[in-house]
């Protein structure tokens, strides 16, 4: 009876071991959202679109440098969904930078690092072009966040008392 409850259990930790091996980074609603508008802005949502300027590639326009700290994939795999995962990984160190200095974690902010670096946030010297990125990811981001209230239930009641 003791050996066979010991294979039980050593079969469920093996099955627990495995769930958390394939499990796949789950993101929050505002980091989805987040990510979702850069790759609007960046790409039309394109993992296949030209190469940027500088040489950038994919939905998010990764460059090389920025692609290899969080994979050791190919960067020529910025081009396929393989990116989400190292854009979740940039978003979370973003984040994470923002918070360790003090800076709101806002879709505003995070869009400026990710476009031109932390350090423009920074020392506040915001190109033009950047402000504009930031303005148009952050809208995206409030746009997606609005559809989202427009669908509940309590959103209607509350427009409809309103009225």
């Amino acid at each position: 009876m003791k050996s066979k409850l010991l294979f039980t259990l050593s079969g469920l930790l093996s099955s627990v071991a495995s769930a958390q091996a394939d499990f796949v980074h789950a993101a929050p609603q505002a980091e989805m959202d987040f990510l979702s508008a850069v790759r609007q802005v960046e790409s039309g949502d394109r993992y296949d679109c030209p190469p940027g300027r500088a040489g950038e590639l994919g939905a998010y326009q990764f460059r090389r440098e920025v692609w290899s700290r969080y994979t050791e994939a190919s960067f020529a795999q910025a081009q396929t969904p393989v990116a989400d995962e190292v854009a979740a990984r940039h978003y979370a160190w973003i984040a994470g930078q923002l918070e360790a200095r003090g800076l709101a974690v806002s879709p505003w902010n995070l869009a400026v690092a990710w476009n031109s670096g932390l350090g423009t946030l920074a020392n506040r010297r915001i190109p033009r072009a950047t402000r504009d990125y930031a303005d148009r990811v952050a809208n995206l981001v409030q746009d997606a966040a609005n559809l989202r209230r427009s669908l509940t239930p309590a959103f209607h009641i509350a427009l409809a008392s309103a009225n």
